[in-house]
């Protein structure tokens, strides 16, 4: 994703209603954003990603996963950034995606 002269990769995105792109580079505000830890990671680290990048350039959800620990959090710009763990992951009204299910998924395609 780019905002002016700021670049970030996050793991996943998704964009609703409108995708842009310049120089493969998403420049239309991305609606999820999905961000995986790496080994040793804090998730506060992640969650400030979101808060001082996703958030001003638009994005109003953010996903925080820790494949480590199999913990999921949400960090969405309603809530001001707050780091909130949870056992069903949302977006909006309509989407809405059980832990239990992502963390299947995961080590299946492992």
């Amino acid at each position: 994703m780019r905002q002016g002269d700021d670049e970030s990769i996050p793991d996943v995105t998704s964009s609703f209603p409108e995708h842009r792109e310049e120089d493969g580079y998403l420049v239309a505000p991305a609606f999820l954003v999905v961000e995986t830890s790496s080994k040793g990671q804090p998730m506060s680290l992640l969650a400030k990603k979101c808060r001082d990048h996703y958030h001003p350039w638009g994005t109003p959800y953010c996903w925080l996963i820790d494949t480590q620990k199999q913990a999921r959090y949400e960090c969405h710009r309603q809530r001001e950034g707050s780091l909130t763990e949870v056992e069903v992951l949302s977006a909006g009204p309509d989407i809405k995606i059980p832990v239990l299910d992502v963390f299947e998924a995961f080590m299946a395609a492992q």
